[in-house]
């Protein structure tokens, strides 16, 4: 393999000899439910985690330990691995500059193309889910690489913002290889990419996309719910109600947007220090009944004005749970962002 990515035999955790080819341009999915292994494939293919067993190459090459194809790779991954109090200007400008000068990318390109010049001075602990995540995307203009891994790519997003990710990934993958690790079937047709199909670690099938759309309704799961409201505080723990549906619906994320909460309090976050930690109980009972040990600093009544941000993401079994679901979600808070699409 001179230009495109293959795994030969590879163990690593959840993989058990996975084995898989791609051509040196293009668009290719991994997919597969959770726990199948599409992440680890990543880490493994940008040189971050070295196989136990087996082989990666990327160009030919071995990325865990050439440090001139690591540096070919653009790297996105799930949410920005950094210490969350690091600026956000610091964190993309250390990723530019460690980037090789023949590859570097526009710094005011990126931030610009996913709008966040109103956060550079903003550490990562402030900013939303979905902030985070086109702050991770924003990477992808910094490096101009001929390979580019991305985990999750849609996870989070507006719908702006998926459509601005679709898009610069169709315009990518016209020169570079692009891996993408996702469950969704629907990104799969949007993109019209060539699948890697996983399963408990292995390597059940890589087809084309045409030979995949004729095959995808078997394949086909469930629905991925994912959310952005405002929860209203006398609704209660949203664990607690999602709990209610049992094993038609898989919690994948409840998030409470902190740094929004306090600030709906009253309470700066922007004066806290590198060192400073910050802890929220969900407390949705009285304090009496608490288990013994329990410690609780302070008890507070809400005021009626303040909702808490949350988002979700929900694996959902079926069609009539998933319009439930939303009922019951609409009926607890403020939906300001809802998406469903089809999974494996």
């Amino acid at each position: 393999m001179s230009e495109g990515v293959a795994l030969k035999d590879v163990y690593k955790y959840v993989l058990r000899g996975i084995t898989f080819e791609t051509e040196g341009k293009g668009v290719y999915v991994l997919l597969g439910p959770n726990g199948s292994g599409k992440t680890t494939v990543l880490r493994l293919t940008a040189g971050i985690l070295k196989p136990e067993r087996g082989r990666v190459l990327v160009g030919g090459r071995d990325p865990y330990r050439d440090h001139e194809v690591k540096g070919a790779i653009a790297y996105v991954a799930d949410t920005p691995l950094t210490d969350a109090f690091e600026k956000c200007a610091s964190y993309l400008s250390f990723y530019l500059q460690t980037t090789p000068r023949s590859l570097r990318g526009d710094f005011q390109e990126a931030v610009s193309y996913f709008g966040l010049e109103s956060v550079l001075k903003e550490p990562i602990l402030k900013l939303s889910a979905g902030q985070r995540k086109r702050l991770e995307l924003s990477k992808l203009l910094l490096r101009k690489a001929p390979y580019v891994l991305i985990d999750e790519p849609t996870a989070n997003l507006d719908s702006d913002g998926r459509r601005r990710t679709v898009d610069l990934v169709r315009r990518l993958s016209k020169g570079s290889l692009t891996l993408l690790a996702t469950h969704e079937i629907d990104l799969v047709n949007e993109l019209e990419a060539d699948v890697v199909f996983l399963r408990n670690g292995t390597v059940e099938g890589v087809y084309s996309y045409e030979r995949f759309a004729g095959m995808s309704g078997k394949l086909q799961k469930g629905y991925l719910v994912a959310a952005r409201l405002s929860w209203k505080p006398q609704a209660g723990d949203p664990r607690r109600l999602l709990g209610q549906y049992g094993s038609k619906v898989e919690v994948r994320k409840v998030e409470i947007d902190y740094a929004a909460l306090l600030r709906s309090l009253g309470i700066d976050v922007g004066s806290l220090e590198g060192g400073s930690s910050i802890s929220v109980v969900w407390v949705d009972t009285d304090a009496s009944q608490l288990p013994i040990g329990a410690q609780v600093g302070a008890v507070f009544n809400a005021p009626p004005d303040v909702t808490i941000p949350i988002s979700v993401e929900l694996v959902v079994s079926d069609r009539a749970t998933v319009l439930k679901l939303v009922e019951d979600l609409m009926s607890k808070g403020e939906v300001e962002d809802l998406r469903v699409s089809r999974v494996v």
